[in-house]
């Protein structure tokens, strides 16, 4: 329950301004669901996971660059 005045957020909503920003791009019909699913080509770590790895952030901007670039 969310009393009054408090503000809710989402893991979604958490994640760095570039990351909501290339989701969209992407166009995830869920994008709450989406980032806590394990990707194959994150080496099976969901986008939450991949961010709180070392150069997790890099790895997170080569995988959105590549994903852009296919369509």
């Amino acid at each position: 329950m969310v009393m009054s005045g408090e503000i809710m957020t989402t893991a979604f909503s958490n994640l760095p301004s570039w990351v909501r920003q290339k989701i969209k791009q992407l166009e995830i019909a869920n994008p709450e669901q989406w980032i806590l699913k394990k990707i194959p080509a994150l080496g099976d770590k969901s986008v939450i996971d991949t961010l709180s790895i070392p150069n997790g952030e890099k790895v997170l901007r080569e995988y959105f660059s590549r994903m852009t670039g296919r369509f």
